[in-house]
């Protein structure tokens, strides 16, 4: 999968240290899965888009999350 992914014009990002030691600066909804909320979190400190239809992630709109779908 992962080649099929760069050959679609994907990046990989890795995590930062930075991203995960700053994690629990995250408001907590009701939206708790672990690897969703630090994905979430990834995001909106580098300023990227995430491309979901998952309706738990509109809750992060107000903390600067940039979501399509």
């Amino acid at each position: 999968m992962p080649v099929l992914a760069k050959n679609h014009g994907f990046e990989f990002l890795p995590l930062s240290p930075e991203d995960a030691a700053t994690y629990n600066q995250l408001p907590l909804t009701s939206h708790k899965d672990p690897f969703d909320r630090m994905l979430i979190w990834q995001a909106i400190r580098q300023n990227l888009i995430v491309v979901t239809k998952d309706p738990q992630f509109e809750h992060y709109q107000d903390q600067g999350l940039k979501v399509v779908w």
